[in-house]
């Protein structure tokens, strides 16, 4: 998947579990580690494997294990900060939803690399996920910077291969942002 796409299926998998597990629609604040969270593991792998620190583009940012120490890492961190903020701020909303909201992100970028490869039954090549257990061989172009064939692929966007993944994603977000105000100005309106 591309980042725009890793992006789509992170916001998608969070507004589910935000609407079933508290029948609300999602905070704002959730949309920062929700962005943070699903280009992660690129943000660590591309650049380093370009540069020839790992040996692939899904490697440590990809593993599982990595998943579950920066989790850790992620809980520990806002657990700490807990009572810092008044409880109507932003920062406090920021950190009360980023104990949930990274981590799912986070695997669904997991999920978007591999779920290919569960549904074809080809879980060998899936191994990337148990890295350094197995490091897979995954084509990387030591010769064209990650960032520039990004750049290229986002320069004609009618051909982005997410492309409904990100409309589907877009009207539920323009879609909640409209619902909010509706209820706002069902909630003022004197006549209601």
């Amino acid at each position: 998947m591309l980042p725009l796409g890793h992006l789509g299926a992170a916001y998608l998998l969070y507004f589910g579990y935000a609407v079933v597990r508290s029948r609300r629609l999602p905070a704002r604040w959730a949309l920062l580690p929700v962005a943070v969270g699903s280009q992660l593991p690129d943000v660590i792998d591309k650049p380093l494997s370009y540069w020839q620190v790992l040996p692939s583009g899904r490697s440590a940012g990809h593993s599982a294990f990595t998943f579950l120490i920066v989790c850790l890492v992620v809980w520990q961190v806002t657990g700490r900060l807990r009572g810092r903020w008044p409880a109507d701020s932003w920062q406090e909303h920021l950190r009360a939803t980023t104990p949930v909201a990274f981590p799912i992100a986070y695997f669904s970028h997991l999920i978007g690399d591999s779920y290919t490869y569960f549904l074809s039954g080809n879980l060998w090549n899936a191994r990337f996920l148990l890295y350094p257990l197995y490091v897979v061989p995954y084509p990387v172009d030591t010769e064209v910077a990650p960032w520039t064939r990004l750049l290229a692929i986002y320069g004609n966007t009618e051909t982005h291969p997410q492309g409904a993944l990100l409309l589907v994603a877009l009207l539920v977000f323009v879609g909640i942002r409209f619902w909010n105000r509706w209820k706002q100005l069902r909630a003022t309106d004197p006549d209601t």
